[in-house]
């Protein structure tokens, strides 16, 4: 079997021109992270400096630190590493862990402090389900199933931006609280204004999709022959010229990736459980006035 963490990904590099510029699209190579074979479910925080994972079926929350290398465990719980949210200030992890009572799955809300370790549980096992992001904040994007639940200053509003759509995943808020990224899993990435209104369709196919800054957005395209995965890649592409740009080498199949949009740090998971890191840089040049 290759070891992709020998294999440099050469900078990237993409051009696009369009009536108000250009833009250029610059990919730092990929450096592998030394964590453990089993690490999996990367979310990297808002100022890119920790990154949580967890095991292939979520049991465990564990942090790495970006700049030492260094990893610590938060919570050993099953389930506990199942979509952890950071605070806005990436001080605070927000978690659930599963329990069994009377035979049913449970799912209690527990929060964990990053400089102590110390964990506290704030809300007891329960059936009904939370948004993580609402302890912390007061305007978010949440996809629950047939419809994407945006918060504004705490008014919390139900949206469906697709025609048609079947379910909606990974909704997430531009850095500049303007605009809504999303996935219709038969219908693939879109972004939309916040309040759901001029959605356009990004790519026909495309997991986790994550803001790199404010007018970019990084996603996984997976193909397939109908029976096995054929090829998983990054795609970067640039919402004001539509540019976009394949970062990953044909080599590497890829699982899941995070992204930071304060650092355009992207961390991504291979099926072999290796993660890798990369950055991302987009230079636009606005045309000369005359």
């Amino acid at each position: 079997m290759i070891s992709y963490k020998s294999i440099a990904i050469m900078t990237a590099l993409v051009v696009a021109s369009a009536s108000a510029g250009a833009v250029e699209i610059e990919v730092t190579d990929a450096v592998g992270l030394k964590m453990p074979g089993d690490a999996c479910h990367p979310v990297l925080s808002p100022d890119g400096a920790l990154l949580l994972y967890s095991s292939v079926d979520h049991t465990g929350l564990n942090a790495y630190d970006m700049s030492t290398g260094a990893v610590s465990l938060l919570d050993e719980s099953a389930a506990a590493g199942f979509a952890p949210v950071f605070s806005t200030d990436s001080r605070r992890v927000f978690y659930r862990t599963a329990v069994s009572v009377d035979g049913l799955i449970n799912r209690d809300v527990r929060c964990v402090d990053i400089l102590t370790g110390r964990s506290t549980r704030l809300e007891g096992p329960s059936r009904k389900s939370k948004a993580l992001q609402s302890i912390d904040r007061t305007t978010y994007a949440v996809a629950d199933y047939d419809h994407i639940n945006v918060a504004v200053d705490g008014v919390v509003k139900e949206l469906s931006p697709v025609d048609g759509a079947h379910s909606y995943l990974w909704a997430s808020i531009s850095p500049d609280g303007t605009r809504l990224l999303f996935n219709e899993p038969f219908k693939g990435v879109f972004v939309s204004d916040l309040d759901g209104s001029n959605a356009r369709c990004l790519s026909l196919k495309g997991d986790f999709p994550s803001w790199v800054d404010n007018d970019a957005v990084a996603f996984v395209v997976t193909s397939d022959d109908g029976y096995v995965v054929t090829e998983s890649k990054i795609v970067v592409l640039d919402l004001t010229t539509g540019g976009e740009v394949s970062v990953t080498p044909d080599e590497v199949t890829v699982s899941e990736l995070t992204a930071s949009p304060v650092t355009g740090d992207v961390v991504y998971s291979t099926v072999e459980g290796e993660m890798y890191r990369m950055n991302v840089i987009v230079n636009r040049q606005m045309p000369d006035k005359k």
